[in-house]
Order: structure tokens, then sequence, then C-alpha cells
């Protein structure tokens, strides 16, 4: 078996949006994630999240595939779809991430 080493990060929010009781309803913030590789890691969330790749690249796994990711990228995760980046290539790997709840939708005062 591979030994598989951790991949690590630094994360900086860029902003949220408070709903009530002081949670987020709509959050953003950047990444860089050093190059490496990692076991998938079954990771998710009850917000959707859609991710744009703004440097590098790698390998995003979910149950149902393994798709490369490069500079320019747009990923889309429903709310609890199981995902995770295992590979990054050299140079590691900068994204943006948006996560919103799927009830900011669904409310009407949001429709006008």
């Amino acid at each position: 078996m591979k030994d598989v080493q951790q991949i690590t990060s630094r994360t900086k929010t860029i902003s949220e949006i408070l709903y009530q009781n002081d949670m987020p309803l709509v959050k953003m913030w950047n990444v860089i994630i050093n190059e490496g590789e990692r076991s998938f890691f079954k990771h998710s969330h009850t917000r959707f999240e859609i991710t744009v790749v703004n440097e590098g690249s790698g390998e995003y796994t979910t149950e149902r595939a393994v798709y490369p990711i490069k500079k320019g990228d747009v990923f889309v995760f429903s709310s609890n779809e199981i995902h995770c980046i295992t590979k990054v290539s050299k140079g590691g790997l900068s994204i943006t991430n948006l996560h919103f709840e799927p009830r900011y939708l669904m409310d009407d005062r949001n429709l006008s």
C-alpha cells in the first residue's frame, strides 16, 4: 500500500452574510492547499458548495468518480454530496469556496 502524505492548507474567510443566531447563511473563503495526496475522506455538509479553481491542478474525488481539476474549473456540490480533494499537483492549489444554505434560495424575501 502506498504511503499517502497529509495535504495541508491555509484558509482565509472573504465574507459572511449572517442569517439568524449568528449562523452564516452565505460564506465565501479562499483556500491555499499544498501539493500532495490524501486518502478519500468522506466529507459533506448541509450547505451547497461552489468551488472555483484559481491556480494549480489536482483531483476532486466523489463517491461516483475522480475528476481532474485545473485553473478555471468550477464545481458545484449539492447538500450532503460527498467530495474531497485527494491530490494536489506540484506548486499547490488555490480555490475559492462559496457555501450557502439551500433555504436561502427558497426564502420569499430573497425573490424580490
